[in-house]
């Protein structure tokens, strides 16, 4: 067993964002709040994504209010060609 790692993010924004946003920043999702401001909410597969949607808020001039970050860790058994590949790999 190896352990998996994903990030669930909630982000609050000082502004509506607009609908194109939402692809800009992939699988996450956009709420407009009454008063005025966006939350972004959704779950990252790894370290490597977390950083690209803080770098795309960045890049993109995204106002950013609050970020919250937590790291899930989920236990992920190998299947057995899983397993197959990385003995051949250690093999080579």
């Amino acid at each position: 067993m190896n352990r998996q790692d994903t990030w669930e993010i909630l982000a609050r924004t000082r502004n509506h964002l607009d609908d194109w946003v939402g692809d800009y920043l992939g699988q996450l999702s956009l709420q407009r709040l009454p008063d005025g401001t966006t939350r972004i909410k959704g779950t990252l597969p790894d370290t490597p994504a977390l950083y690209g949607f803080i770098l795309r808020l960045r890049d993109g001039g995204i106002p950013l209010l609050s970020l919250h970050v937590e790291r899930r860790a989920e236990m992920h058994t190998e299947t057995r060609a899983e397993q197959n590949l990385s003995q051949e790999e250690e093999t080579q």
